[in-house]
């Protein structure tokens, strides 16, 4: 049987994998609760290259492709959360057929 991950799943996976890239990518102090308030400039010294990088290592993760001009207004963790859910199919089932 075939496990198909779910747009939840990968959302899901999302935060943590932020948290990982930043401490072991970017060397970043991550404090032990990320919150999706975190300004990605301010609290962990990113620039707009490195939340580019940032957002190709998560589109990795997820399978979603992020346009880079929607990058431009990405300034905390949820900014950039909400970036890959406006990638996500508004139905599962369209989900499942474009998985195949």
């Amino acid at each position: 049987m075939k496990i198909i991950p779910t747009p939840h799943s990968r959302l899901s996976a999302l935060v943590p994998s932020i948290r990982m890239i930043l401490r072991k990518r970017f060397y970043a102090y991550v404090p032990g609760h990320l919150r999706l308030s975190h300004s990605l400039a301010t609290d962990f010294g990113l620039t707009y290259a490195e939340i580019c990088e940032l957002t190709n290592d998560l589109e990795d993760v997820t399978g979603l492709d992020v346009a880079s001009a929607d990058l431009s207004r990405v300034q905390t963790v949820g900014d950039l959360v909400r970036e890959f859910q406006k990638q996500m199919p508004a139905n599962p089932r369209s989900y499942q057929a474009a998985l195949g």
